[in-house]
């Protein structure tokens, strides 16, 4: 599970290196709170984590991926979650099914390559989340 501070709580705080043992207890005490019942960061986390990469170099792709997720009558599209920091970028990551579990058929389509497809995918239901299930989609250049 990720920790964060929300952006307001961050603004206009500043911390000197001498406040740092007296606010260690605070953090800690933070954290610990985050495995309380009832204590659940207020992130949203996808139920479905794709990297996608080309099957035969294994590199990311020079083309945008595009995708979706279905379970039953739900539908939802993937979208660019991480890139790289190069120039232009490529997408690392695509998301979908924001706090939903459940059992998904995946879908991962880019221009020059065989689509992928990927059928049981298993988000589980966490504590306070969706327990994301992430993967690799290594995409096949098309003939």
């Amino acid at each position: 599970m990720r920790f964060s501070l929300p952006a307001a709580f961050l603004e206009g705080l500043t911390i000197r290196t001498a406040s740092l043992p007296l606010l260690a207890p605070v953090l800690v005490a933070s954290l610990a709170a985050c495995s309380e019942p009832g204590a659940c960061l207020l992130n949203i986390e996808p139920a479905v984590e794709v990297e996608v990469k080309d099957r035969v170099t294994q590199d990311y792709l020079a083309v945008t991926p595009r995708g979706v997720v279905r379970e039953g009558s739900f539908e939802d599209s993937l979208r660019v979650s991480g890139t790289t920091l190069e120039l232009p970028p490529r997408v690392v990551t695509l998301i979908a099914a924001d706090e939903r579990s459940g059992r998904y058929v995946v879908r991962v389509e880019a221009e020059g390559y065989l689509p992928w497809d990927s059928a049981g995918v298993q988000a589980g239901e966490g504590d306070c989340h969706v327990e994301t299930a992430r993967f690799t989609a290594a995409l096949e250049p098309a003939p």
